[in-house]
């Protein structure tokens, strides 16, 4: 009797990173994901190919960083990065789940207001009236896509100018009191 050896078994792993900002979004508390959460980011699919089942394996992680993605997760499944080729019907793909990062934006900008008191020949009759309304908003960048996303407008210590009573000179009358 010969004995002739079995041909071994090959199996890939792949490696999906997943898009889930907007899940994450919708639902800030959320750390735990399936690949439907998201879009996969397809460029990025990694496979370890022509490994023999029960082989051992290495995957260097795409420095998703560099692109301005973090984990949505708080860690990566241990499997994206090394392991044992699986038997071929068990899982083989594996998941990396990534929202964007963001950084903090903040504005401000003040709107001036002039009043100019001036003859009908426009010439000054008195020292120009003058004030200041100041206005913030934040915002966050998106790293990813490279976007800004503000907030509204939010008035600082008031939202608009004070009225203003124009100075009476004598044997004159003001256009507008």
């Amino acid at each position: 009797i010969v004995y002739k050896a079995n041909p071994k078994q090959t199996n890939t792993v792949t490696i999906h990173y997943i898009d889930v900002d907007e899940t994450v979004k919708n639902n800030p508390e959320k750390t735990s994901f399936e690949s439907t959460d998201g879009n996969e980011i397809v460029d990025q699919k990694q496979s370890v190919e022509g490994k023999n089942v029960g082989d051992s394996y290495t995957n260097q992680l795409w420095n998703y960083a560099k692109d301005g993605y973090e984990l949505a997760t708080k860690q990566v499944d241990s499997r994206t990065e090394s392991g044992t080729i699986p038997e071929v019907g068990q899982p083989n793909d594996f998941y990396v789940y990534l929202k964007h990062r963001t950084s903090p934006l903040h504005d401000n900008s003040t709107v001036n207001e002039t009043i100019h008191y001036v003859d009908e020949q426009g010439n000054k009759v008195f020292d120009d009236h003058q004030a200041k309304v100041k206005f913030t908003r934040n915002g966050q960048h998106y790293q990813v896509t490279n976007t800004d996303k503000w907030n509204d407008w939010q008035p600082g210590e008031s939202q608009s100018f004070t009225a203003v009573k124009s100075p009476e000179k004598a044997g004159y009358t003001p256009n507008i009191a």
